[in-house]
């Protein structure tokens, strides 16, 4: 599939969905230590005092599921949009403990027999799920039964081929923020993509005033009664 980038060392392949874990920082010598420490030494009549440069914060690490967009695309299909959103499926996914609820039977992935790939054992720090419409976050506090609670950032994040759309996320934080390349390109696919997307709601809308409001009788033609009296040939 790759040709012969596989060759490479530098060149490492991912499963789909994925979960990564990343550290970052280093831990302190000893638990006294401050970030910043002064030296203070005396020449004559003066003092000169050295700071010492701050020391790196401790490590900690994040965990990222990421999911290039098929189940919820999947689950989408199902859900009567609005008042459902995307953002809140991806929420009930991580709830339900599984974020493929759909396959195998409308979702086509490979079988298993003895493990279950998309049951979720633990809360990620970081649910970010690819080729969605639009950029969407949110924030959630997840009960979890080995760890207490823990938070959770969902992140939805759309095409990059069709809109230049990159987010970029604070590990310490959990926040995250949408940047945006602007080419000439990007921004006719992001204006086509987003009449795209209004249109479909603007669909499904219709759809659902369909369905909801209630359907007038069919009229009957009333006949005039002098038609009623003329003799047909």
């Amino acid at each position: 599939m790759f040709g012969k980038v596989h060759e490479y060392s530098t060149f490492v392949c991912e499963t789909n969905p994925v979960y990564l874990r990343f550290a970052t920082g280093e831990e302190p010598e000893t638990e006294t230590e401050t970030e910043t420490e002064a030296d203070t030494e005396t020449e004559g009549d003066a003092d000169r005092t050295r700071l010492k440069p701050p020391r790196p914060p401790p490590s900690f690490s994040r965990t990222f599921l990421v999911s290039s967009g098929q189940p919820l695309d999947d689950m989408y299909k199902y859900v009567v949009s609005p008042p459902t959103t995307r953002i809140r499926m991806a929420e009930n996914s991580l709830r339900w403990r599984h974020m493929a609820p759909t396959a195998p039977d409308t979702l086509w992935c490979h079988p298993y027999f003895d493990l279950e790939p998309f049951i979720l054992p633990v809360t990620p720090d970081f649910y970010v799920i690819g080729n969605q419409p639009e950029f969407s976050t949110e924030l959630i506090e997840e009960e979890d039964g080995f760890e207490g609670k823990r938070r959770c950032r969902i992140v939805l994040i759309p095409e990059f081929s069709k809109t230049g759309v990159l987010v970029l996320v604070n590990m310490r934080t959990l926040e995250a923020t949408c940047t945006r390349i602007g080419t000439k390109g990007f921004a006719v696919k992001e204006k086509k993509a987003q009449e795209l997307a209004e249109q479909r709601r603007r669909e499904k809308e219709q759809e659902v005033k369909d369905q909801t409001e209630p359907r007038e009788p069919p009229r009957k033609t009333q006949i005039p009664e002098a038609l009623l009296d003329d003799e047909i040939d």
